[in-house]
């Protein structure tokens, strides 16, 4: 008889979940605006079947639109409950009955959530090309205004420098694109004076960047 070592371990078959989550339709005989009604009834009761309900009804849709356009299903996943949050909190109190499907309306907050996500990801990059960069996108951008503008991040990066003359430095360096010979004229300064303040400008906003990105980091990963 073997012992507990050495009993061979139980075989648990995995069961895939599946992806959108199903739910029944439990008022499947009734149209839209009837399920509208029910939802802004006040009855609990009539307002959880009513959701459950439209859910059935256009969860696959809704899931379909959103994975054609975002291929990464962990972000689709994400947006997909986002959809239905939003469809939570204001569909019962904003949304007006035009006799358009709901449908219509909730790929309209897909497709919103999917912008957000884009743009999101998009900060993210330009973050972490400056962090990881030293900065040298910001030099190639001053030398070539064809490239692609960090002026979003940028702006609020240099809004948490403390010293008003840094701020102002990076602002014309990078945003307005002058040149050190320029600002120095602009501010009447020294060249070699404005190329120092430049310097620990950078070395200041660095951190301030690196900061940036983790804050952006957490706030993906509470998403």
């Amino acid at each position: 008889m073997p012992s507990d070592g050495d009993t061979p371990p139980i075989s648990i078959p995995i069961r895939q979940i599946e992806w959108p989550p199903a739910a029944s339709a439990i008022y499947s005989g009734a149209d839209d605006e009837q399920l509208l009604n029910l939802i802004k009834s006040g009855d609990p009761i009539q307002q959880d079947r009513a959701w459950t309900t439209l859910y059935s009804r256009y969860r696959l849709r809704v899931w379909k639109r959103i994975i054609a356009k975002v291929p990464h299903q962990e972000n689709a996943q994400d947006i997909y409950l986002c959809v239905w949050i939003v469809a939570v909190e204001k569909l019962p109190a904003e949304f007006i009955w035009q006799g358009k499907p709901i449908i219509a309306w909730l790929n309209g907050v897909a497709q919103n959530q999917i912008r957000k996500r884009i743009a999101a990801e998009e900060r993210e990059r330009k973050m972490q090309r400056l962090v990881w960069g030293d900065l040298q996108p910001l030099e190639a951008q001053a030398a070539d205004p064809a490239l692609e503008d960090y002026g979003e991040v940028l702006t609020e990066a240099v809004a948490r420098l403390k010293n008003s003359e840094h701020r102002q430095i990076i602002l014309l360096r990078y945003l307005k694109r002058l040149s050190i010979k320029e600002i120095a004229k602009k501010l009447n300064k020294k060249a070699n004076t404005v190329t120092q303040a430049h310097k620990r400008a950078l070395k200041k906003l660095l951190p301030i960047l690196r900061s940036m990105a983790a804050e952006d980091g957490e706030d993906r990963n509470e998403r």
